[in-house]
């Protein structure tokens, strides 16, 4: 068979999507010819086929004598991000990741850049990682926004940020980490914008850009604007850390009650975290500032329940905790574990708990329905028509009484629907009917 009738049947065959029979036709081929032609046929093959290695060997054979042969560049750089760049590849090294990008950057050009923008996001993600900050710092300088995708993905009903999101996500994070407060606004502003502007964009992500931006505005001084930006994020979401961020506000700005007020509120909200290591700090910050209000007693309570919380993590020990223990004599050693204290202190956490809503109206109504989550559900009011949805976090009595048909009083305050993609009335600050 001549060569030019053996190219045409491994043309066909690749075609009609017989990979292997093109593989085994263009491999003959390029063996005897090192035709950059038979070559590009020859790596198309093997990427089809999933043989990422052997597809990059000789990509980068091809690339290497014929760098000015266009089409074995995007094949190229499709073995090297398959075979090097996701963690699953079978030649994955985080430690390798920065060189791998660079050559897929280079592989591609102009509008022609379907895999910088997927190696971009995982670079990024190998950085984050290995704690390299820096590194992120320097790339988010370097990189054109522009170039990377802009369209979240969707998976049956899960729905993944786009890489350029995910990118402003780890840069926020970088940013705060290093704590170059207006580097961290400027990236968030973008985000912002580019949410706003990009109809395929993720609104959830919104809630990350404006926490990051609260965060390093409160670093700069700018507390009533970290405020609000707060107070509009615990309309979506009413976590641990949320409150753990505003009372940090509080103290910067030397309001301790405050923050001890929202220290409280973050300890109530808390239960919902399955790896009490994530609470140290937020115990420990509760634990001083009792202290230095003269509640002695809770106030040692609380260090030694972020002792324990690091414990439960196999976690080393913190030095700052260790010097704080010392300084008022708190004991190291005891029995007692983190759900334990947990469990003792939550009665001091009900009694101190600030009531934002004492100042509202009450309306009587009945528990209609509980979900099936066994966390949330609807009340109707006695004095209209309408339900409003309630979170049994926001229940003033023990959840084991919350049964449908149950009446209680409450009282509503604006919170933001996921469903809706609107603030909606919910009812909050929930007891027995009197």
């Amino acid at each position: 068979m001549s060569l030019d009738n053996k190219r045409e049947e491994a043309k066909n065959e690749f075609s009609l999507g017989n990979y292997d029979k093109s593989k085994a036709l263009f491999q003959d081929l390029y063996l005897g010819t090192k035709d950059q032609w038979d070559g590009w046929g020859l790596a198309r093959s093997l990427n089809k086929l999933g043989d990422y290695a052997k597809a990059e060997e000789i990509s980068k054979e091809v690339y290497d004598s014929f760098s000015d042969f266009k089409y074995i560049k995007s094949q190229y750089a499709m073995s090297l991000f398959m075979n090097r760049m996701r963690k699953n590849s079978p030649n994955y090294n985080s430690a390798h990741s920065e060189r791998t990008f660079e050559l897929i950057f280079n592989c591609e050009t102009g509008d022609n850049r379907f895999w910088t923008s997927p190696a971009f996001k995982s670079m990024l993600s190998a950085f984050k990682e290995n704690n390299q900050n820096e590194k992120i710092a320097k790339w988010y300088d370097k990189i054109d926004i522009n170039l990377l995708n802009n369209e979240s993905k969707k998976s049956g009903d899960i729905e993944y940020s786009s890489d350029r999101d995910a990118c402003f996500l780890i840069f926020i994070r970088a940013f705060l980490g290093m704590q170059q407060w207006s580097k961290c606004i400027e990236v968030c502003d973008i985000a912002l914008n580019n949410s706003q502007v990009n109809l395929f964009s993720l609104n959830k992500n919104d809630f990350w850009y404006k926490r990051g931006k609260a965060i390093a505005l409160s670093h700069k001084g700018e507390h009533e604007a970290s405020l609000s930006l707060f107070d509009d994020l615990l309309k979506q979401k009413q976590d641990w850390y949320l409150y753990n961020e505003i009372a940090a506000v509080y103290k910067l700005k030397g309001d301790r009650s405050k923050e001890r007020d929202y220290l409280i509120n973050g300890c109530l909200s808390s239960k919902r975290q399955p790896k009490i290591g994530m609470l140290w700090n937020m115990f420990y910050a509760l634990g001083l500032n009792l202290l230095e209000t003269d509640n002695q007693e809770f106030g040692k309570l609380h260090l030694q329940l972020a002792l324990k919380a690091r414990e439960a993590e196999g976690w080393k020990v913190d030095n700052n905790l260790v010097e704080s223990m010392k300084k008022y004599q708190v004991e190291t050693q005891f029995s007692k574990d983190g759900k334990q204290f947990i469990k003792d202190l939550t009665s001091f956490w009900n009694r101190n708990k600030p009531n934002p809503y004492k100042n509202l109206e009450r309306f009587k109504g009945t528990v209609k329905t509980i979900l099936p989550n066994g966390k949330s559900g609807f009340i109707s009011s006695k004095s209209s028509t309408d339900n409003y949805y309630f979170n049994f976090l926001d229940i003033n009595f023990e959840s084991s009484k919350v049964l449908e048909g149950l009446e209680v009083d409450f009282c509503l305050t604006a919170r933001y629907d996921k469903k809706k993609d609107r603030e909606s009335q919910c009812a909050v600050d929930i007891s027995l009917a009197s």
